[in-house]
This record gives structure tokens, C-alpha cells and sequence, in this order.
């Protein structure tokens, strides 16, 4: 069994990759951009996640439960989604008007601080695998305690969400810059302000529902085994892995995510054209087809354990604070930025 992550000999991939994509494919270009549908579909999963808190205040917990996951775990994944894309300032041109949209595709998560989540998410791009920058990983710690056996792994996964939320707080420095930001700031205050006005005007229900959604979009369910696909190692000297199964048409295609990682700039709408593009880059890589079986196969098998992931040390492939600092025309790929032509959207 192991007791350490794999120690990597090469640098991250996706800056290559992109960069040999760029050269075979210059139309790869004209992905990169923004989708302000997103917005619409972040006004509309708000108001039919809380309409439906409104309606289950009244119905029987078992039912409340069973509409959480079977509908709310997809419309608050989806919500989660769209933050992601917010993160990457894939909404909007405007990026304060991106991070105003993140704060309320975050809301009826009640817990999720969109814009400290964005922070870190930056991160893991820039440093991916680099243990004291990338907070995606899990902490020796945390993988030691939950080991290998079937019910901490369980357990682990049902909470995952509250574990996501608390591994910034590993490092006093992130948690000083984060407690520093005031978008941060102004995030909580609208996390203070909307979770007791749900309690208040909907009910305590209508909260539990809110709050089970959140739990069982990213732990104990068929989406929950997006967190395997990502980055856990299947194979030997890859550390990204897609998912190309159904889910995908209600997850709004996160599971592209080598496609992602290595041209981050380029909107969930328009990842399938990006693999379609190049299928000698992508087609070539160990991929997923099931969410579903990862989870079952993470916590029933006896040899998955949190230690399966590759950390490196690297220097940052751009300025981890995600901000462009270039004059011109950029285009991101692979955590980097570099200067070409401009997307014709």
C-alpha cells in the first residue's frame, strides 16, 4: 500500500500539449472566449433550486431527500459548474461582473464561498500537482486518516464538501490572503445574509434541501465520482483524465478535462468542437466513461486510497493570482497565457 502521493519526473503536460495543438490546429483559436449564456442558465438553476426549496418545505423529509438527490444534486452541480466558469472569467467580459455572477451561482450551496474557491481553483492550474500551492490536493493528513477501508473512505466522500471547503486552511499564508481579499469578504456577507433569509422566509426544510443538494452533488453520487476522474492516477505518467459519458449533457461537459486544463480560456459550450479538433492529442489518453463505477470502485475497493495523485515541485505556469498582465491579445492554455491573435468572438 502506498503512504505517499507518486512523485512526478516531468512537468505538468497541459502548456506542451496546448502549445503542440496550437501549431497543428490555429483554429483551436476560435473557441477561446465567452458564453453569456451562462448567465441565464445561472438565474434560472438559482430560481428552480429555490423554488423547489419553497415547495418541499411542506412535504414529508423522505421526499425532500429523494427530490435532493435525484434533482437538486444536478441542479446544484450545475450551479458549481458555473461558478467554475465564472472562476475562469468565461461569462462575462467584465471580470468584476464574472465575480458578482460567481456569488450567485454560489448562493444556494449556503456554504460555498464562491470567490475563495475561485482563488484556490486559480491555483491549482498554475501549480497543479505542487503540494504546498495546490489545494485540490488532499493533505497527507487527510489521506492518512482516511486510509484504505470502506467506511472512512465513505464517510470521507458523504462530507466531501466540507472538506473542500476547509484545505486553504492548511496554509496560514493562503488563509491570510483570502481573509485579505474583499470580494472574500463581500462574498461571506452575502453567505450571511442569504442562508438565514432562506430559513426565515422558506423554512428549515426548505434549508435541509438546499444543503443536501450540495452534499450529494460532489459526495455519495453518481457526480461525486468527478472528483476520482479528474486527477486520480490510472495510469502510469498521466495525472489529468476526461470523462466522456452521459452525465456530461447535465454537467455541462466538466468532464472535458484535459481539454480544459489545457486551454482553460475556452467555455464549457465549446469543449467537444476543442477534443473534436484534435483527437491525436485527446483520443490517445486514458479516459473515463463512468462517474458512477469510479465512486463505487474508490470506496469498495481495498487498494484506492487518497494517496493516488501525482505531486511535483514546479514553478507556477503563470501568475497564480490569475490575473492578465499582458498588453495584448491573450489566449490561456495550460495554466499559461500566451499573446496571439484575438478570438473572433
Amino acid at each position: 500500500m502506498p503512504t505517499d502521493f507518486t512523485h512526478a519526473t516531468t512537468r505538468e503536460p497541459h502548456g506542451d500539449r496546448a502549445q503542440a495543438i496550437l501549431r497543428a490546429h490555429p483554429d483551436v483559436r476560435r473557441y477561446v472566449g465567452k458564453n453569456p449564456a451562462s448567465l441565464i442558465i445561472v438565474v434560472g438553476l438559482v430560481l428552480v433550486q429555490l423554488s423547489l426549496a419553497a415547495w418541499l418545505q411542506h412535504r414529508p423529509w423522505w421526499v425532500m431527500l429523494l427530490c435532493a438527490y435525484f434533482v437538486g444534486a444536478f441542479v446544484n452541480h450545475g450551479l458549481l459548474v458555473m461558478v467554475h466558469e465564472c472562476a475562469h472569467h468565461l461569462v462575462l467580459r467584465r471580470r468584476v461582473l464574472n465575480t458578482l455572477t460567481g456569488m450567485l451561482a454560489g448562493l444556494p450551496s449556503i456554504l460555498l464561498n464562491s470567490v475563495a474557491w475561485s482563488t484556490y481553483h486559480l491555483r491549482h492550474h498554475a501549480y497543479q500537482g505542487v503540494y504546498a500551492e495546490d489545494f485540490d490536493l488532499p493533505s497527507r493528513r487527510e489521506a492518512r486518516l482516511v486510509g484504505h477501508a470502506r467506511i472512512p473512505k465513505g464517510l470521507w466522500l458523504a462530507f466531501f464538501a466540507l472538506i473542500l471547503a476547509t484545505r486553504p486552511l492548511r496554509s496560514r499564508r493562503e488563509l491570510a490572503a483570502l481573509a485579505r481579499n474583499r470580494w472574500v469578504l463581500l462574498n461571506l456577507l452575502a453567505q450571511l445574509a442569504f442562508g438565514p433569509s432562506v430559513g426565515i422566509f422558506l423554512g428549515g426544510q426548505a434549508m435541509g434541501y438546499l444543503l443536501a443538494s450540495l452534499f450529494f452533488s460532489v459526495g455519495f453520487h453518481p457526480l461525486g465520482g468527478r472528483w476520482f476522474q479528474e486527477h486520480y492516477l490510472v495510469t502510469e505518467g498521466q495525472d489529468t483524465y476526461s470523462y466522456y459519458g452521459p452525465l456530461n449533457r447535465v454537467a455541462f461537459n466538466v468532464g472535458y478535462h484535459n481539454e480544459h486544463h489545457d486551454f482553460p480560456g475556452v467555455p464549457w459550450s465549446r469543449l467537444p468542437r476543442l477534443r473534436r479538433l484534435a483527437p491525436e492529442s485527446y483520443d490517445t489518453l486514458v479516459w473515463h466513461s463512468s462517474w458512477t463505477a469510479l465512486v463505487f470502485r474508490f470506496v469498495l475497493d481495498g487498494h484506492q486510497d487518497l494517496y493516488r495523485r501525482m505531486i511535483r515541485s514546479d514553478e507556477p505556469a503563470c501568475d497564480p493570482s490569475g490575473s492578465d498582465r499582458s498588453p495584448g491579445p491573450t489566449i490561456a492554455y495550460g495554466g499559461r497565457e500566451s499573446r496571439v491573435g484575438r478570438s473572433s468572438e
